[in-house]
């Protein structure tokens, strides 16, 4: 039975998840600094939160032997990715990159209808991310919001291509602000086209996500605040709101410990990662010029890309 520790959520959150996993014991990791890493009595860790990832922890950990589920609202740069994956593999422990929203049972829907071929070629792919505190930034050169960027991650996930036209615009929400809005348009070889909408500068209350995919053979909508508010006037919205509560969590740490279970070779997910910074960078591109920009995924994706521990 794998000892897997979990780090980044509340201790309540992690109870109920760990009475979901299986082949799994599931216990909390206290708060430790990256010097005390070594005293982790477990197999595995699962590092989620909000905050920038301490990469002096993980890489301690590594070094500690243990293996590694990384899921986090803001990654570390690629730069620092690399460093890890080739520690992991140096070590012989498996490090697995994550999107955290892929564990979210809406998206995975979606993501299973499309890889199902039951919905069709992707015609039109369209989100939305409002938010009424500004997101973090990246520590990528292209500096964009964290959820804007896991968002880019995630429409390559879901159509399983690569763009060959990005474009993008930007409004302040004050001058010298950085809050505002920023709109992406990512056009596919096949005519399939993907609409992202970011905003970072509502007023205080509750944020609104929005995905809808229109395709050859059907639609699928998500909507957090179904039925609620058309016109978004801030505080508290009044209806209740869906939860998928620790399912998103649950679904990744599960698939990591049965590939551990298995002995299976674990993908990094970091090339997926090199892609979306390629992509991001174009975005940031585009904002600089203000027109299109192709994408050529040969010159930023090349085959040589990290495909993390086997």
């Amino acid at each position: 039975m794998i000892r897997l520790a979990v780090c980044g959520l509340e201790e309540s959150r992690i109870d109920e998840i760990a009475r979901r996993i299986r082949g799994a014991n599931v216990a909390r990791l206290a708060d430790l600094s990256a010097d005390e890493v070594t005293r982790i009595e477990c197999d595995a860790v699962a590092c989620f939160g909000s905050d920038p990832p301490d990469i002096q922890f993980i890489a301690n950990t590594i070094q500690a032997g243990r293996h590694m589920l990384i899921a986090r609202d803001v990654m570390p740069s690629l730069a620092d990715l690399k460093s890890l994956i080739e520690q992991a593999n140096t070590k012989g422990v498996h490090i697995r990159v994550e999107n955290p929203d892929h564990g979210l049972p809406s998206r995975r829907l979606i993501f299973d209808e499309l890889r199902g071929s039951k919905l069709g070629q992707v015609g039109l792919i369209r989100s939305h991310r409002w938010e009424s505190t500004p997101g973090l930034r990246s520590v990528d050169t292209f500096h964009l919001p964290a959820p804007l960027v896991r968002d880019l991650e995630l429409m390559l996930w879901l159509t399983d291509q690569t763009p060959t036209v990005v474009f993008a615009a930007e409004h302040s929400a004050q001058q010298g602000d950085t809050r505002g809005t920023i709109h992406v348009h990512l056009g596919f070889a096949d005519g399939g086209m993907v609409l992202m909408d970011y905003a970072d500068c509502l007023l205080p209350g509750d944020g609104y996500q929005s995905l809808s995919t229109i395709c050859a053979n059907g639609a699928m909508y998500v909507d957090d605040h179904p039925n609620r508010q058309l016109a978004y006037l801030g505080g508290l919205a009044q209806a209740t709101p869906t939860n998928e509560g620790v399912l998103p969590f649950v679904t990744l740490i599960q698939q990591f410990v049965t590939g551990l279970n298995a002995h299976s070779p674990i993908e990094s997910g970091v090339a997926r990662w090199e892609q979306t910074c390629a992509l991001a960078e174009s975005v940031r591109q585009s904002l600089d010029r203000r027109s299109p920009v192709a994408f050529d995924s040969s010159v930023h994706f090349p085959d040589q890309a990290l495909q993390g521990s086997v």
